[in-house]
């Protein structure tokens, strides 16, 4: 009998266990989102599980944003759009695609707390994947730029851990570059597929993909062979008005063997005007202009695209 009774309550106290955990999990999936904010060492973006009190879809988007402009109740953690940031209005249209208007000091947020900003907002909202499928920034009615690139639509997706244990933003970017054919007097054009995120330049991976040279390409469908000299490396590079200015150290003076000079320089310049931000290149060496390269007797002059070097 004894042992009836006791199969019978350990019975009760599983069902109940159960109905529990049931209870719990419906409490927590029905209208607790994942809230992004900042980390109190301002280098990743944390989510906190926030139970939302509206029940409609313009009132969860329209609390989580007010959530994010809040400080958390988590001393762990930092308000994700910073004071004096303010979002001026948001809409959502039939594709899904949610606009959100801030003013105009969103512009003062430079580097990491800008990417960390746009992650979580972004991360936050792509919650909501019944209704919000794409996000877009702007800031007084104009689109989010990040010096002269437009960031465009961003999905949660785009934002990813890396093992540093970062947020960082990445999306696909295609560019044209030039390499030298087997002769090394002419240059053909390939595009390679690199991944991008919204604090490195385009212009410094153009640069560096022609460094790293064909090799580096996978899956390349034709003869192409390297521009740049062993041993070059990129100082800096910037972008102003449509003018790339890109600084190289001397190891560029020294062409490679078989190579053109033309190759060589218009690999480079050809390459960088295929960016839309990018009309003219200035190559200088170790902060310094240099009147010649070999044959080049304007190599301290602003240069446009080559078309004539091109292998037709």
């Amino acid at each position: 009998m004894k042992k009836k009774i006791t199969i019978v309550i350990m019975i009760l106290i599983l069902a109940l266990s159960f109905s529990g955990c049931n209870k719990k999990k419906e409490n927590v999936s029905k209208n607790t989102f994942n809230i992004y904010y900042v980390n109190a060492l301002e280098t990743k973006v944390v989510p906190f599980p926030e139970e939302l009190t509206a029940t409609d879809r313009d009132g969860k988007i329209e609390e989580a944003l007010k959530l994010l402009q809040s400080n958390p109740d988590d001393s762990n953690y930092k308000r994700t759009i910073p004071k004096g940031v303010k979002i001026v209005r948001w809409t959502l249209d039939k594709e899904k695609q949610l606009k959100i208007v801030f003013s105009s000091q969103y512009n003062d947020l430079q580097g990491i707390n800008e990417l960390l900003c746009r992650a979580a907002v972004v991360k936050t909202l792509s919650q909501f994947t019944k209704d919000v499928e794409y996000v877009e920034f702007y800031v007084d009615e104009q689109p989010l730029m990040i010096g002269e690139r437009q960031v465009g639509i961003m999905k949660g997706s785009n934002f990813i851990d890396n093992s540093r244990d970062n947020f960082n933003y990445e999306e696909e970017q295609k560019l044209t570059l030039y390499f030298t054919d087997v002769t090394g007097k002419k240059l053909k054009s390939t595009y390679v597929t690199v991944k991008y995120d919204g604090t490195t330049q385009l212009e410094r991976l153009v640069i560096n993909q022609l460094i790293a040279g064909p090799e580096s390409i996978e899956n390349r469908s034709m003869d192409i062979y390297a521009t740049i000299p062993k041993g070059t490396i990129l100082n800096t590079i910037s972008t102003s008005n449509g003018v790339c200015y890109v600084d190289l150290n001397k190891s560029f003076l020294n062409k490679l063997k078989g190579n053109s000079d033309e190759v060589t320089v218009y690999s480079v310049i050809n390459s960088l005007v295929e960016l839309p931000t990018v009309n003219k290149v200035q190559i200088t060496i170790n902060g310094d202009t240099v009147k010649t390269y070999n044959s080049i007797t304007d190599f301290d002059k602003l240069h446009d695209m080559n078309y004539q070097i091109i292998e037709k």
